[in-house]
């Protein structure tokens, strides 16, 4: 008797199946950078509330600090730090 017996089929072997492509990556997550002002008056509060709004700032909150004081919370997508260049 054979020491070793090998088995021996006669169907041919199923060509594996390609594995679906992995879905797309999600694009990264928005960063955001917030900052705030404190409120001084309406005229003065415009003022910079529109200066802000010109560089891409926008109101999202006002807070109440200490009781009295009140804040602008300001809020616009992070901008890309700009690259150093070599001199």
């Amino acid at each position: 008797m054979p020491s070793a017996a090998w088995a021996q089929t006669s169907r041919t072997r199923a060509a594996p199946q390609k594995e679906a492509p992995p879905p797309p990556a999600p694009p990264p997550a928005t960063a955001y950078e917030y900052t705030f002002v404190k409120r001084e008056g309406p005229d003065e509060d415009l003022a910079e509330l529109q200066r802000l709004g010109a560089e891409g700032w926008r109101v999202v909150s006002t807070v109440v600090v200490d009781g009295s004081t009140r804040r602008y919370v300001l809020m616009r997508d992070r901008r890309a730090e700009p690259t150093p260049r070599a001199p």
